[in-house]
């Protein structure tokens, strides 16, 4: 899942290779912290928000140096976290002109049960 959700990123906006499985697996074995287990209940309580990633362009700095150059480009990832765990319990990337309140359905869509509240901002 990992290697699917770089490529999905880095050869769609960057035109960046992505390293294989194997490559992933032996990176790994050197990392010193140990991820912990995803929980299996079902969160009470999900909040659900979105955050604009730029993945083409450049930055504001030079924007505001030197003028506009070349058009940007914006993609949002919506989530949803579970309030006790902290843990994405459903996500979907749309691009930039794509509302909140049209990704929320197929968010929250995506968690298991029936969450007792949803919050969001507006």
């Amino acid at each position: 899942m990992l290697e699917g959700f770089t490529r999905f990123f880095f050869e769609r906006f960057k035109k960046m290779k992505v390293p294989t499985y194997s490559l992933t697996c032996k990176r790994a074995k050197g990392l010193l912290t140990k991820l912990p287990n995803l929980s299996s209940c079902r969160p009470k309580t999900v909040i659900v928000d979105a955050r604009g990633i730029k993945v083409q362009g450049e930055g504001e700095w030079k924007v505001k140096v030197h003028g506009k150059g070349r058009p940007r480009k914006w993609i949002k990832i919506h989530v949803a976290i579970d309030e006790r765990t902290q843990e994405i319990v459903g996500e979907i990337s749309t691009e930039a002109s794509i509302d909140d309140g049209k990704a929320f359905p197929k968010v929250v869509q995506q968690v298991r049960g029936r969450p007792k509240t949803v919050i969001g901002d507006g």
